[in-house]
């Protein structure tokens, strides 16, 4: 049973958070930009891994729909299969999360709504991704950004990837994500990761899905960004404001706590986010948003602006 949406007032942003805690640990920084300015902001948890139950509050509402782990525990029984697998039986889940969508965006009035890209591939992910275009696609007066989902974003070459799957057609700012994270760096950190929901179980499935991705990595090496026909997307840089470090770190270990994570985990991931941030321009904590262009009849004359920073 989902909570009562007719009840939700008006929010500046609203967060979409495929599973409790995926918007925290990926949007740390922006969510903290948005609180210090003042604007009420929203995140939607869609899919519940386990037996927790739906829930509204303020700043935070849980749908509680069935993640494919439980909406279908014999297709989606390893990561192989969460991450590697057809998407195409998930119809019903996809727009049931369209319409929750759709109904929050409208209710709230919500000027930025904040979507899954997808990164990693995990199938409820490129779900919530989905069913927010389909629930509110760009027009004058709203932003439609999509954020990297972390610890996966954080991967070498992870979002090249997802990005050359959607076919993303980029400015000429941004041309330089196709060529992020060589073969060997995306397979190690692929692997190594800290903090991932979900993960391969053992060496025989580690090694299946690592050829798997490497397969994915070598398919995407096709994408031209400039001459793509998918979505069109300019990045934005979140960076850190004033003292908002020491609160992005608490959060990642508190994050880490929730998911079991061992101690060590999140120093590593915040080691890696520091890396990630330094490829991006030079900073402690940066991060990347993808900003959802209108489309245009004329898109091969049209000249984009600069990367935007916030």
């Amino acid at each position: 049973m989902t909570p009562d949406l007719s009840k939700l007032k008006r929010y500046q942003s609203v967060f979409v958070s495929t599973h409790e805690g995926d918007a925290v640990l990926s949007c740390a920084a922006r969510l903290i930009a948005a609180g210090a300015r003042g604007g009420k902001t929203l995140i939607v948890t869609l899919f519940r891994v386990g037996d927790e139950q739906p829930f509204s509050e303020p700043g935070s509402l849980s749908i509680g729909l069935p993640a494919a782990s439980l909406r279908d525990p014999a297709s989606y029984d390893s990561f192989r299969s969460l991450v590697f697998g057809p998407a195409g039986r998930d119809e019903a889940s996809l727009e049931q999360a369209a319409r929750v969508i759709d109904e929050v965006f409208r209710r709230t009035q919500a000027r930025d709504l904040y979507l899954p890209l997808g990164v990693g591939g995990h199938v409820d992910r490129q779900l919530a991704h989905e069913a927010g275009l389909r629930a509110v696609p760009p027009k004058p007066g709203r932003n439609v950004f999509f954020y990297e989902e972390r610890p996966e974003a954080l991967v070498p070459g992870a979002v090249r990837l997802r990005l050359a799957e959607l076919g993303a057609r980029l400015p000429p700012v941004a041309v330089d994500v196709a060529r992020e994270g060589s073969l060997p760096r995306f397979l190690y950190r692929f692997n190594t990761v800290p903090q991932r929901r979900v993960a391969p179980r053992g060496l025989a499935e580690r090694l299946a899905c690592s050829r798997l991705a490497a397969r994915a990595w070598l398919e995407a090496r096709a994408w031209q960004p400039q001459r793509a026909f998918g979505p069109r997307l300019q990045p934005v840089l979140q960076r850190v404001e004033g003292d908002s470090l020491a609160a992005i770190r608490e959060m990642a270990h508190a994050e880490g706590e929730r998911r079991r994570a061992p101690a060590a985990s999140a120093h590593r991931l915040l080691r890696l986010a520091s890396r990630y941030a330094d490829g991006l321009g030079g900073s402690e904590h940066l991060e990347r948003y993808w900003l959802l262009l209108p489309t245009r009849e004329d898109e091969g004359r049209s000249e984009l602006p600069a990367t935007l920073s916030a």
